[in-house]
């Protein structure tokens, strides 16, 4: 292969999608992707290797668990896509004891280190344990050193032909155009919320509409949307007590909203405390203190309250976040104007950014300034 070419997949028919799982795979399903997916089939059937991909979406689409799947798929016993789950090979990739895959992960605040990619090196010059392929993931690759990313490229510029290496990122901007060029690049975005809707409802655990509000509020990712049901019960609450914050002042005089909702936002983040019984945290202006974590889960929660009270004063019903609570937010939005509501988001958001905090769990992103578009 020429030197600093991309390696492509033979051609060959595209196969339809494939079913979300295999049977008697215990693990979350697939779900969405689809495109993704018969790509992935195509490289499956026709024993790609000896390259580099690219993965590329926003957080907790199900880029790993994906990527992990492929691999399962290609080193299955039983030759099946996305594999069977059931042998050996499937059950030691699930439990993460495969010789022949290599995940690199960092922790929060943490980069891949030049010892990494040492690493990844002498592992790829090693011939693989078991089958005919290594897998090597990074997952974060753009949380690299200079000095890393500038180590690695020279491997992937000429990869072995039994290896297989997938970097997964939610910031491609930030991997080395070098690498780009060099990597088949797989573009994953949020799954529709009818196909997740349609999984959750299955389930038989979930109301349409509080379905429908897990979805929206997890933005279409499956690593939210398949969290358990004591996660959601957990938002439901804290939910509860800032939509009772809110039904609370949003009826006062405006006036009094310059100081509880853009001077001091004491007492929302007090919701932590108050319904939690939560302490411990960071300092506010006059050095109250509150843990930061719960003051960002109150925060985003009003901010989804403010947002639907937006939506809602401008007739676009079907954009907001809590629909199982719709009755009490139309009440709420004959109080309010939507300049107004936006001046306080704007406000909120602002606050956000002082805290330096613009994720959920590693997979949160707060919305963007307001646009119908």
């Amino acid at each position: 292969m020429p030197r600093g070419k991309r390696k492509h997949p033979p051609a060959g028919p595209t196969p339809p999608a494939p079913t979300p799982g295999p049977p008697g795979d215990a693990r979350p399903p697939i779900l969405g992707h689809e495109s993704v997916l018969r790509r992935l089939q195509t490289y499956h059937r026709q024993r790609w290797r000896g390259g580099t991909m690219l993965w590329v979406g926003p957080p907790a689409v199900g880029k790993k668990t994906l990527a992990l799947r492929f691999a399962r798929g290609y080193l299955c016993e039983q030759g099946t896509f996305l594999g069977c789950g059931t042998c050996r090979a499937c059950r030691l990739i699930d439990q993460g004891q495969h010789p022949d895959v290599l995940v690199f992960t960092v922790e929060p605040g943490q980069n891949h280190s030049i010892e990494d990619v040492w690493r990844f090196q002498h592992q790829v010059a090693l011939k693989p344990w078991h089958g005919d392929v290594k897998f090597f993931l990074w997952d974060d690759a753009e949380r690299m050193r200079q000095e890393a990313a500038n180590a690695m490229l020279k491997t992937l510029e000429e990869p072995p032909e039994d290896t297989i290496t997938i970097l997964i990122t939610s910031q491609v901007y930030r991997i080395l155009p070098t690498i780009r060029s060099r990597a088949q690049i797989l573009r994953f975005g949020p799954v529709r919320e009818d196909v997740l809707l349609s999984y959750l409802m299955r389930q038989g655990e979930w109301t349409e509409a509080e379905a429908r509000w897990v979805i929206r509020w997890s933005q279409g990712r499956p690593g939210l949307v398949l969290q358990p049901r004591s996660f959601w019960e957990f938002h439901k609450r804290l939910r509860r007590a800032v939509l009772d914050w809110f039904q609370q002042w949003l009826p006062q005089p405006q006036e009094a909203w310059w100081r509880y909702m853009e001077m001091d936002l004491r007492p929302l983040t007090g919701l932590a405390q108050e319904v939690f019984r939560i302490t411990g945290g960071i300092y506010t202006a006059d050095g109250w203190v509150w843990n930061r974590w719960w003051v960002q889960q109150v925060v985003l929660h009003g901010l989804m309250i403010l947002r639907d009270l937006y939506w809602l004063r401008l007739g676009l019903r079907h954009l907001i976040v809590n629909v199982d609570v719709v009755g009490t937010l139309e009440r709420m939005a004959a109080w309010v104007e939507p300049a107004w509501v936006e001046g306080r988001i704007e406000a909120w958001l602002s606050f956000l950014h002082d805290m330096a905090v613009y994720h959920f769990g590693g997979a949160w992103q707060v919305p963007g300034r307001l646009t119908t578009a």
